[in-house]
C-alpha cells in the first residue's frame, strides 16, 4: 500500500489507479457517460416534464469528478 501510495504521487490523484481500483479518470469517463445520457432523454423528451426534478446521490469523489466534468474545470484544479 505504501509504494502505491508513493505511485500516486508521481501520477497525479487523478491519473492514478489502485491495483483493482479504478483512477479519477475512470470515474470522470462514467460521469461523462451519465451527464451525456441524461441530456440525450431530456432532448429526446423521455424525461422532460414541468414537474420534474432531478437528485443525484452519490459519493464524495464521484460528486468533485461530477462538479469537474460539469464546470469544465482542470486536472489541475482537481489536483489542488
Amino acid at each position: 500500500m505504501q509504494q502505491a501510495k508513493k505511485e500516486r504521487c508521481n501520477f497525479g490523484r487523478f491519473y492514478f489507479r489502485f491495483p483493482n481500483g479504478e483512477s479519477g479518470l475512470d470515474v470522470y469517463t462514467r460521469v461523462t457517460s451519465f451527464i451525456s445520457t441524461m441530456f440525450r432523454d431530456f432532448a429526446d423528451g423521455h424525461i422532460c416534464r414541468p414537474d420534474l426534478n432531478i437528485v443525484i446521490v452519490t459519493h464524495g469523489l464521484t460528486l468533485r469528478l461530477l462538479l469537474m466534468r460539469w464546470f469544465k474545470l482542470t486536472v489541475e484544479t482537481f489536483e489542488s
